[in-house]
């Protein structure tokens, strides 16, 4: 499922160590691999929500459709204030972008602020320390170029003045090769990963490794093109059994 040979190498022979053999001991054996895998994940399991929470990935990642999932959860912000912002500056390709998002807030009754210069997030800013939780789409990494990255390194210093915020960089795990281990996510200094089309996905296991070589989080996962349902917690004890069932 995606996870490499070295990885699965260190499991097994740091189990055999042990003494343990998967072919005379599997079940044993099994167990201890389960155990192994969950404590590698745990270490990887995000805490707690901040107050603002920015979205950033390349097209086709997932970052609008999270956002609306997050929204329309009613464990997420039942008797909690939430607002939703689109930070996308009017220069270049992004000029007078439009976002879904805006109906989807006049729908549901949800704030919704449409950022368009770091001058206006430092305006509103301020102001969204009323909420409980704030979350910010971006455009498109690769197709908007080096000027919104730093547009989105200069918003999160700005953010970071007034509250605790955190950056999730989207994974769409139905895509192979680098998708998994992004330079754009060290560009813009993402806090998190989040996991999206996982339903599409045969390789997720590649997931297990780049949370063993970074310091990224994980904190959600979702598939399914409904809005409502198919956005999950990261639970490492469930991912762990997962990987390994045949």
């Amino acid at each position: 499922k995606g996870v490499s040979q070295k990885l699965i190498r260190e499991w097994f022979e740091s189990i055999i160590e042990q003494g343990i053999q998967p072919a005379q001991q599997p079940k044993l054996f099994h167990s201890k691999l389960l155990q192994r895998i969950e404590e590698l994940l745990q270490q990887s399991k995000a805490g707690i929500p901040n107050k603002s929470m920015l979205f950033s990935g390349r097209s086709g990642a997932g970052k609008t459709h999270l956002i609306m999932k997050l929204a329309s959860l009613p464990n997420f912000w039942t008797d909690k204030g939430i607002a939703i912002a689109f930070f996308a500056p009017a220069d270049g390709s992004t000029k007078n972008k439009y976002s879904i998002l805006e109906p989807f807030c006049h729908d549901q009754d949800i704030d919704f602020y449409q950022i368009q210069s770091i001058e206006e997030a430092k305006a509103v800013i301020p102001t969204w320390k009323n909420y409980d939780h704030v979350l910010i789409d971006t455009p498109s990494l690769e197709m908007n170029g080096e000027s919104l990255i730093e547009g989105i390194k200069t918003l999160q210093k700005e953010l970071k003045k007034e509250f605790k915020t955190e950056t999730h960089y989207l994974v769409n795990t139905a895509v192979n090769g680098t998708a998994f281990n992004d330079p754009l996510a060290k560009s813009i200094e993402a806090d998190h990963i989040a996991l999206t089309h996982i339903d599409q996905s045969l390789k997720w296991g590649k997931t297990v490794q780049l949370l063993a070589n970074t310091d990224y989080n994980l904190r959600y996962i979702s598939s399914g093109p409904s809005i409502t349902g198919n956005l999950l917690p990261f639970d490492p004890q469930k991912f762990a059994r997962k990987l390994l069932r045949a």
